[in-house]
């Protein structure tokens, strides 16, 4: 609901200001039920866009019922005396300091304003810095302070804050105690006793908070509560039992690694318990002026600034020094820290009443507009700087100058050493607070960034800070702060004086393990013919640390390889992997002179390097290479099944060996129980059509949301978005993780990809082994052996299957694109305009494109989307990239999807190059398990019996469906197993450059890569769609009985006048029987022939519909839906509208509804047998079950109407939706055997229809 604030001013309404209260917002979930919505009585103020000037408020009441509503009578006035009075209040704010002042003048004005009311001006004189003469501060010469004092008149509903106060305080405890709790774990690791008292002891505390919480579930004090606070109440008190029962539960039966999860739900579930939207205090502003002129305006929460005497609970902020940061009023950012400052105050603040608004400790009011602090605090910062991390693409040159300057109050303290890339510590003391920290290049005197930081005190050991300008975030900076109290300043300088050594920053350091394979560089932008050698090479910087690749090989392309790819190195890190430094990566071109850096990247979070150690389920699963195939023969996983003879000799490998323990033997795995269809069950008209399916009826098939679906066809996985964005993949980075280098342009000073760096860096702990003391070494392992399963240079052949289009963005005025595609891979271009989809929103393409290529040369493949046009360019719409060499290298095998179920021909033919029996054993030997064993029921792997999942085929070939079951189910192996690429359809999301993130449309389609040094590659298949045939439905309504009948007539008797309509595939050429005249039994004869005629593809198990969007489209839109017949019964009515009685929906090519009389009809049980009216040479006949809604209720007579061999329950469900029984004869015919035998409509020739035998029953 909108509420909108409107003055007419010169002729016409100007918009003030808008308040939008969402309805979801205004009810509760009390007892599991949502309640209806409602608000008030309570304020709300209007105020502009910006939402930082007052321009009134409004009382409003909403209370909602539901429909019907009954009528009442005129609805009072609020009276506001009847649930509060009101009272004056008064805010107060103490200003403490200002400083880093990007003010011109020499003074500036403060006050505080709240709706129309307005405090005292406070007038403040400023100071410049030494250091930086744009900024400035206020110099506090004495302990006195100005205050400003703001009185206004609100009502006193205030009490019911005490509850929010509490819910509050609680959400803040528990997110510094999980904070504490999660240091404790960075730096106490392996102390899990300690970490498990320590989570009870937060549980516990947990449960007192919520029982002090549930004793202040009242508002006594107020004279009466809305109706919205006492659904609020009701839906604290459900939660809060809930919470404190669970909570309960798990501290009596504690669990450690369950508790840290329960209470991070429990700290989300309690702080969507506040709710401020009623009864909430206006806003007050700090205005900042100069001259008359708005300079920064900063707004309050008064809620966080509430003390009250009475109340135990207070605001978070209130009489505590806060920290402020004040943007400048020009600041357009939305982001909290943007680098935009105009200074930085600290104010002492508290809200209350008269009675309540007392002064804080050791303070002295000395007029209205001055305050004194009555004690001085002294304290000393230690501040300790560790490391920081900056783009190198931001500042290349004059990298060494940079250093970190410290503000605090009028004094500055810099940096003697650089801080990029080194591990040197620098400590600052001073007696003054910091409340900002730049860095600055000292060379350009230039400012990189700066971070203004509120608080310190929170900061643990160590921290990232980050550093913004202009809104954009330039830099990370490692610090940590430590505070001493002291009871004079004599006192501090003398420790201060006296501790000469500077405290460094004590961080455990550990060895650790770096292996960096360098792939090489992806869609390098230097194009050329072929590559000079060894002119270019990576480097990575780890603090400290370097590591540099080999030389650059000849290429050609936009590819670079290295010659010294793999490099493995012993590094000491910090042991807490949360303070490791940042890493850079540099792209350099060498030459004999010096080098220049081409692309760089900078890694912020070196964390997602690091790779633990297996834990120890995994640990057990190692082989062990001196296991021979004998001695793993006697460790069956069943000894019954030593009985059983193999189906198939299983291969001996005796270099890897897979050790298994019997508790794995144990392990309860679900396996898909083998489900083949009996040729008994199935009509052998379903068998046939098998030879008539394609590609298009397993697509449609696999919409199970179709009414299409049949569970008797083989089926595909279709994704809703691109298959590297599914989690089970991890976008293919398994075996290298793409970085992308930046590069400035001189001219335009703008960033740009100047390549993508492919590599793999895995940092793990050290366990202590005897490593490599020489290059030599190094060189004979293993580590830098070449991938022999991956050669450097591999011609491939790749197949771009595009099935449809969706929702493609039309680029013309009157209609909607002629859309062709264009496939790219490298230099090979291929475009298929010739063959464009005329004036389709979503067209269907069903095109394969064959293109080829040698990878590393080339890796993207392009498919682009152009609107055909014919006097002027062809208009570009969008285009999708799909990188071949990730789906190519990864263990997912992503280059050819794996069928559900295997078959040597037909739609559903293998198209791999290996057999699933090959498959199984490479990715065997890559995960160096033992081969698998196969047995006349199943299969056995890993520890693990595989059963054949075959539901439709059943090939002759068990040990392919077998081997195929494993591929299709390896993610089930614990520890090892991971998803492998299903067959399937991606959706991939057009875009272009000039229009980034916004979607152009999107592409329905699969990639299939093969590596022609390989044999048996197999043709694409063949997806064009197949033209539909016409086709001529004819429907004869013979009757219907036991339909439930709704009205009566003046005897009160049962009576209703039925007809049936029905449609096939557009709702316009409705065809409609007679009408049956007082029908008092459920009974109605109709002898009545229905004649519809459409186009249907047997191969893509769909109607083809054309229709044209307008009567000026010279091409009509093709669209395709199921074949479906919609047939419904109404009553007749003469001056009112017909009512509803039921409706039957019967797919032509796929139903099983059809009873032998009416007794039978069942919608609880479908009949066993599917038919197919395409397959069937003569028309059936049957009774088909009508669906409808009952609103007969609780009346006896229906229950004649109903079967009586059914039980209660199931009367009672049927009751609901069975609304009789329809007797059909339904018959297909071609468009040539229809012309053949014709019929007519209704009851009229050819082939008449008798008359039916009414009873017609007249009433005097």
């Amino acid at each position: 609901m909108l509420f909108e604030l409107l003055v007419f001013e010169y002729y016409h309404w100007k918009l003030l200001g808008t308040v939008e209260l969402n309805f979801d917002k205004l009810r509760w979930n009390v007892d599991g039920e949502l309640t209806l919505p409602s608000f008030g009585p309570s304020h709300i103020c209007f105020y502009d866009k910006s939402q930082q000037f007052f321009h009134g408020k409004l009382l409003i009441s909403i209370a909602t019922d539901k429909f019907p509503v009954k009528p009442t009578q005129t609805i009072p006035l609020i009276n506001e005396s009847e649930f509060w009075d009101e009272e004056s209040f008064e805010m107060r704010t103490i200003i403490v300091r200002a400083d880093l002042l990007n003010h011109l003048g020499s003074h500036f004005e403060i006050s505080l304003r709240c709706e129309h009311q307005t405090s005292n001006t406070i007038d403040l004189n400023v100071k410049t810095y030494d250091i930086d003469t744009k900024l400035k501060f206020v110099d506090f010469a004495t302990n006195s302070r100005p205050i400003m004092t703001l009185s206004i008149k609100l009502p006193n509903s205030f009490k019911k804050y005490h509850l929010r106060f509490g819910i509050k305080k609680l959400v803040r405890q528990m997110a510094r105690n999980m904070e504490y709790f999660e240091n404790f774990q960075i730096q106490y690791p392996n102390e899990i006793n300690y970490q498990s008292y320590i989570m009870r002891s937060l549980f516990e505390d947990f449960n007192a908070a919520i029982r002090k919480l549930k004793s202040k579930l009242f508002y006594s004090t107020l004279k009466s509560i809305t109706e919205w606070d006492e659904k609020y109440l009701k839906f604290l008190d459900n939660n809060l039992n809930s919470v404190f029962l669970v909570s309960k539960d798990k501290l009596t039966n504690f669990n450690f690694d369950e508790a840290v999860q329960n209470y991070k739900h429990f700290q989300e579930v309690i702080s969507r318990l506040v709710n401020n939207i009623q009864g909430s205090f206006p806003k007050v502003f700090l205005d900042v002026t100069y001259e008359s002129k708005i300079l920064a305006i900063h707004e309050f929460a008064i809620e966080e600034y509430c003390h009250f005497s009475d109340f135990d609970d207070h605001g978070e902020k209130s009489k505590r020094i806060v920290p402020c940061v004040l943007k400048p009023i020009t600041c357009n950012h939305a982001c909290e820290y943007c680098g935009c400052l105009f200074g930085m105050f600290e104010f002492l603040t508290w809200f209350g009443n008269n009675k309540t608004a007392m002064m804080p400790n050791n303070t002295v009011l000395l007029d209205e507009n001055k305050i004194k602090f009555c004690k001085e605090h002294f304290y000393n910062c230690e501040i300790s700087i560790h490391q920081g991390a900056i783009p190198p693409y931001h500042h290349q040159k004059n990298m060494s100058s940079l250093k970190l300057v410290l503000f605090s109050n009028g004094t500055t303290k810099m940096s003697k050493k650089t801080i990029i890339g080194t591990g040197s510590l620098t400590i600052y003391k001073d007696s003054c607070k910091p409340n900002q920290i730049q860095l600055n290049d000292t060379v350009a005197k230039k400012n990189i960034g700066i971070e203004h930081v509120q608080d310190f005190r929170s900061i643990p050991q160590l921290k990232w800070i980050k550093i913004f300008k202009d809104g954009e975030r330039l830099a990370d900076v490692l610090v940590s702060a430590e505070y001493t109290s002291f009871q004079s300043a004599l006192i501090m300088k003398q420790i201060i004086n006296n501790d000469t050594n500077i405290n460094q920053i004590n961080m455990k350091m550990e060895k650790y393990k770096i292996k960096i394979d360098f792939i090489g560089i992806r869609n390098n932008t230097k194009k050329s013919r072929c590559q000079q050698i060894g002119n270019k090479r990576i480097e990575f910087i780890f603090g400290t640390n370097k590591l540099s690749s080999g030389y650059s090989i000849e290429t050609c392309g936009q590819s670079v390889s290295f010659t010294k790819s793999k490099v493995l190195a012993y590094w000491i890190l910090p042991a807490i992997i949360e303070f490791w430094p940042p890493i850079v990566i540099n792209y350099l071109e060498m030459s004999s002179k010096s080098s220049k850096i081409i692309g760089t990247a900078l890694i912020k979070d070196s964390r997602i390097f690091y790779h633990e150690k297996e834990p120890k389920i995994v640990q057990q699963f190692v082989i062990n290479r001196e296991e021979t195939t004998e001695r793993l023969q006697d460790k069956k996983p069943n000894s019954q099944q030593n009985e059983v003879l193999p189906l198939i000799t299983s291969i001996k490998v005796s270099k890897y060996k897979f050790n298994l323990y019997e508790y794995l033997l144990q392990l309860k795995r679900k396996t898909f129980k083998r489900s083949l269809v009996n040729s008994d069950h199935v009509p052998t008209h379903r068998m046939t059509l098998e030879n008539e399916c394609t590609w298009w009826t397993k697509f449609y098939n696999s919409h199970r949301t179709l009414e299409s679906y049949n569970d008797c066809l083989h089926q595909l996985v279709i994704y809703n978005e691109e298959l590297e964005h599914q989690e089970c993949f991890n976008s293919f980075n398994d075996w290298a993780i793409p970085i992308e280098l930046i590069k400035r342009n001189k001219k335009d000073k703008k960033y740009f990809v100047s390549g993508v760096l492919k590599t793999s860096l895995k940092i793990s702990r050290c366990d202590g082994r005897n490593y490599f003391k020489s290059e030599r070494h190094l060189q004979k392992s293993k580590l830098l052996q070449v991938d022999q399963n991956f050669p450097v240079e591999l011609p491939i052949r790749i197949h771009v299957y595009v099935i449809q289009g969706i929702n493609i963005r039309s680029h013309d005025t009157n209609s909607y694109s002629d859309c062709y595609l264009k496939v790219q891979f490298g230099d090979q271009v291929i475009s298929d305009r010739s063959s464009y989809v005329p004036n389709e929103f979503s067209p269907i393409f069903g095109k394969c494109f064959q293109i080829s290529g040698v990878v590393p040369r080339e890796t993207m493949l392009y498919i682009s989307v152009f609107d055909r046009d014919t006097l002027s360019p062809n208009d570009f719409i969008g285009l999708t990239s799909i990188d071949i060499e990730d789906r190519l290298r990864s263990k997912h095998c992503a280059n050819c999807g794996l069928p559900k179920e295997f078959n040597t021909k037909g739609y559903n033919a293998w198209r791999n190059t290996f057999l699933p029996s090959k498959l199984l054993e490479k990715l065997c030997n890559n995960l160096k398990l033992m081969a698998p064993q196969y047995y006349t029921d199943h299969i056995h792997l890993a520890g693990i019996n595989f059963k054949d999942s075959s539901k439709v085929s059943d090939d002759g070939n068990k040990r392919e469906r077998l081997a195929l079951s494993v591929l299709n189910r390896f993610h089930e192996i614990p520890g090892i197993g991971f998803k492998l690429v299903p067959e399937h359809v991606e959706t991939r999301s057009l875009y272009r450059e000039d229009q980034k993130g916004i979607e152009q449309g999107k592409l329905m389609m699969w990639a299939e890569v093969f590596n022609l040094n390989e044999k048996n590659i197999t043709q694409p298949v063949d997806i064009t769609p197949i033209p539909p045939h016409a086709y001529e439905l004819r429907v004869i309504v013979w009757g219907a009985k036991n339909i439930i009948l709704q009205e009566r007539n003046l005897f009160r008797t049962r009576m209703s006048d039925i007809y049936i309509k029905a449609w096939l595939d557009d709702i316009k050429k409705t065809q409609y029987t007679d009408i049956h005249y007082r029908s008092i039994n459920g009974e109605a004869l109709f002898n009545w022939r229905m004649i519809f005629r459409f186009k249907y593809s047997i191969g893509e198990d769909m109607m083809i519909i054309s229709k044209k969007k307008n009567l000026f489209e010279s091409v009509p839109m093709m669209q395709k839906m199921p074949a479906v017949l919609n047939l419904q019964l109404w009553d007749n009515d003469t001056f009112t509208h017909d009512d509803f009685l039921g409706s039957l929906s019967i797919n032509l090519s796929h139903f099983s509804n059809r009873f032998d009389s009416q007794e039978k009809c069942n919608i609880m049980k479908s009949n066993s047998v599917h038919e197919n009216l395409f397959a069937m040479k003569n028309s059936i006949r049957g009774w088909f079950p009508i669906r409808g809604r009952s609103n007969i209720g609780s009346n006896k007579q229906t229950v004649s109407y109903v079967p009586t061999y059914l039980t209660i329950p199931v009367i009672n469900l049927i009751l609901k939706i069975l609304k009789g029984a329809l007797e059909l004869e339904l018959e297909v015919l071609s468009e040539n055997n229809a012309n053949k035998k014709p019929a007519g409509l209704g009851r009229e020739g050819p082939q008449m229809l008798p008359m039916p035998k009414y009873i017609i029953i007249f009433y005097v």
